[in-house]
């Protein structure tokens, strides 16, 4: 079993049976990695649910990002609001331009997530592949709508919330 992330390096005597005109070749052929760079997000903020007072927060705000995490394209994440009645909307209004365009999603009841005083909500924004280039970041920001028209913006203290866009050089498996 290999349980490291490394290529092996294999044996020259494992080359014993080729035809290989020099050393510099079998070293070549022994140590050859192809390499591909992928792009990712990663976030740019603390995870809300993890810092002090988080419930006093969402008390006070009405709504608060829980978590979020990114994952190929998509980032999931979970949002704990103020229970202000039985109707209610929460939409995540995203931006991989830093605003000279944006679109709204809705986020998605947790069923049986309401315990007397809060709700969660639960949301999944896809990012288009060519958006996820180093350099770019995605911004995002969460809207609770209640039933009798007000809203509630979280907006992680006017900062938005960011994943940055980097790309790095991995050993291409593939081939």
């Amino acid at each position: 079993m290999i349980t490291s992330d490394e290529l092996p390096s294999i044996p020259s005597t494992a080359f014993k049976d080729l035809q290989i005109s020099n050393h510099e070749d079998l070293y070549t052929l022994s140590n050859h990695k192809q390499m591909k760079t992928i792009s990712y997000m990663e976030s740019q903020f603390e995870n809300p649910m993890h810092t002090d007072g988080f419930n006093d927060r969402v008390t006070q705000q009405k709504v608060l990002l829980e978590q979020a995490d990114a994952i190929d394209n998509r980032i999931y994440g979970t949002v704990k609001l103020y229970s202000i009645g039985l109707h209610k909307q929460v939409k995540i209004r995203l931006t991989t331009d830093n605003w000279i365009s944006s679109r709204d999603s809705y986020a998605t009841y947790i069923p049986n997530s309401h315990d007397g005083t809060y709700d969660r909500f639960s949301f999944i924004l896809e990012i288009n592949r060519d958006r996820i280039c180093a350099g770019n970041n995605i911004q995002f920001c969460i809207c609770y709508e209640s039933f009798n028209g007000l809203e509630y913006w979280d907006n992680n203290n006017q900062e938005n919330y960011r994943f940055n866009c980097l790309s790095r050089t991995i050993p291409d498996y593939s081939i």
